[in-house]
């Protein structure tokens, strides 16, 4: 807040001030103001006039009452920022339903993303819509139209031109790919999301989050979603083999096991096989032999058979990695 900018400490308005901030960020997307640097910043909440809400936001997407009352919160005099019982008063009403939106706008917000998939901007307002009861299953399509539309090479073709230095024109390509395959990922999270939790379709949301494993298979929110993907549709052959070629690519000793202990769990129910589960256990086991919980999982497939107590014992006394 700037009063506590100008030293004179903390007020109960100062977290008034910082709510108006966050509330303005919710709205908006955005911070009140963009500065460069710390300094800059510190001088514009000192003196700068934050824009409206309305200014900033999707058009239509936040009400004037509201956009007054963020521009109230951010006002540089402590006495003029509402109270706690005004903005509790001013927000009461917000509960009720925002306006469904129409077909028009959502065509609009759907045409400007597929126009421009980099524009991160217009994938968040695309993104909003869901809570004026768009079609879900709509936006999530539009999402993989542009991911498909957006093409890396190009993005790194395009940033080597007027470039005379080919050292330079090399690092430039490689980061406008890079870009361009963080925001072709973030574009099928979004459609991801909405394919799983919204409209529980759990065929595209496997194959989406396929996709996004294609462009890095060691994502683990990626590996988590097909994951469960696979699961809820009872893929249980398919989750185990993906569970094992993570267990064989993976460098990492906890990766390995992690994976293969899910191996060992999916075993033991549903797959109702304990012979298998003992041996995933096992090998979890071995390749993390301080891991007390593992070994209880071994021990609980292994009961009172001894043939799978000799097998859990020779596998767990063997690293393959």
């Amino acid at each position: 807040a700037p009063e506590q900018l100008k030293g004179t400490g903390t007020l109960p308005e100062s977290d008034m001030y910082g709510f108006g901030a966050l509330l303005f960020e919710v709205l908006t997307g955005k911070a009140p103001f963009d500065e460069p640097t710390a300094t800059d910043m510190a001088v514009a909440h000192l003196s700068k006039q934050p824009p409206k809400a309305t200014a900033v936001a999707p058009k239509g997407w936040v009400s004037k009452e509201l956009s007054d009352l963020c521009s109230a919160l951010l006002h540089k005099n402590p006495a003029k920022r509402p109270t706690l019982a005004k903005v509790l008063e001013g927000l009461g009403p917000l509960e009720r339903a925002k306006d469904a939106i129409s077909d028009d706008e959502l065509n609009d917000c759907i045409d400007a993303l597929v126009a421009d998939p980099s524009d991160s901007e217009a994938a968040i307002t695309l993104e909003l819509t869901i809570d004026r009861q768009a079609d879900a299953a709509k936006v999530a399509e539009a999402f993989m139209m542009a991911a498909d539309q957006l093409d890396p090479d190009e993005h790194a073709e395009a940033a080597r031109q007027g470039e005379d230095s080919s050292a330079v024109a090399a690092v430039k390509a490689e980061a406008a790919l890079d870009r361009a395959a963080d925001t072709r990922r973030s574009l099928l999270f979004r459609a991801a999301r909405l394919f799983a939790s919204k409209l529980q379709d759990w065929s595209k949301a496997e194959d989406t989050y396929k996709w996004v494993l294609e462009i890095d298979k060691d994502d683990e929110v990626a590996q988590t979603g097909y994951q469960e993907a696979l699961k809820a549709q009872e893929k249980y052959e398919e989750l185990v083999d993906h569970l094992l070629e993570i267990s064989q690519r993976s460098q990492s000793h906890t990766e390995r096991s992690r994976a293969l202990n899910k191996i060992g769990q999916l075993y033991i129910n549903p797959l109702d096989d304990a012979e298998q589960a003992v041996f995933a256990f096992a090998q979890a086991l071995a390749q993390d032999v301080q891991n007390e919980a593992y070994a209880d999982d071994l021990e609980k497939a292994a009961g009172d058979n001894l043939n799978y107590w000799a097998e859990g014992v020779w596998e767990s006394g063997h690293d393959y990695g």
